[in-house]
């Protein structure tokens, strides 16, 4: 039964002609091009976008947060005798005396540098005798600090910043997508520590609120995925 069958298919392939099997087994050259076709515009779509997408490229650099103190000391410049203009804490304004030291016929009189609320030295009364250097009293400012964040630039990377870039902080305790800033300007000078510092703009609430220094994040440059996997790779090589 089996070799009557094997039998049957051969004679049923002989019946067929020459031309019937080569195309049976050959793919159609319609169907070849199309199928090329796709495939060569799959490859084009996928160049196109890894040439069209960017990646950021960001640089950490350190920075730290400055700002105005919000109490000032206030220290006799010269020893003597002691008249304080008022024994209670009261409101001040810039320029006003805040106590007066006598010593013979010299007076000299201590003016409040900013506009606040001035508490007296309480180890010191009016008549007292004090020496140069005493710490009279201190003005709590009525203005909130004056905070800036400064990113400390080193020699090698002053060529990658420009004013403009954005940078973003990293600390555990600030959300990262909220502390974004721009670099407002920078010194043309390097400070003693041989780093040029960096001003960034930045809103005060942010900048209040974050380590007195960390390190951020600066978006440098912009690259497409092709430059970027290059660059690894090369980079991946070397080392």
């Amino acid at each position: 039964m089996e070799e009557e069958k094997k039998i049957f298919i051969d004679k049923g392939l002989s019946l067929r002609s020459e031309e019937v099997n080569e195309v049976m087994g050959n793919v159609p050259h319609r169907v070849f091009r199309i199928g090329t076709f796709i495939f060569i515009c799959i490859v084009a779509l996928l160049v196109a976008i890894g040439y069209t997408l960017q990646v950021p490229n960001y640089i950490e650099v350190p920075y730290i947060v400055s700002g105005n103190t919000s109490a000032i000391g206030i220290v006799s410049k010269n020893a003597g005798i002691v008249m304080f203009r008022y024994n209670q804490p009261h409101n001040i304004n810039e320029g006003d005396t805040i106590a007066t030291v006598m010593n013979g016929n010299d007076s000299v009189y201590s003016i409040s540098p900013i506009r606040g609320i001035v508490e007296n030295n309480f180890l010191y009364t009016t008549g007292d005798n004090i020496v140069r250097g005493d710490t009279l009293a201190r003005v709590i400012s009525c203005e909130l600090p004056n905070y800036r964040l400064i990113l400390k630039i080193s020699r090698n990377i002053k060529s990658e910043i420009l004013c403009g870039m954005k940078i973003k902080i990293i600390t555990k305790e600030t959300m990262t997508e909220n502390a974004v800033g721009y670099i407002k300007k920078i010194s043309v000078i390097p400070d003693e520590a041989n780093c040029y510092n960096a001003v960034v703009e930045m809103p005060i609430n942010i900048i209040q609120n974050l380590p007195r220094f960390g390190k951020a994040r600066v978006l440098y440059k912009q690259e497409n995925v092709f430059t970027k996997i290059f660059a690894h790779r090369n980079k991946s090589a070397f080392e």
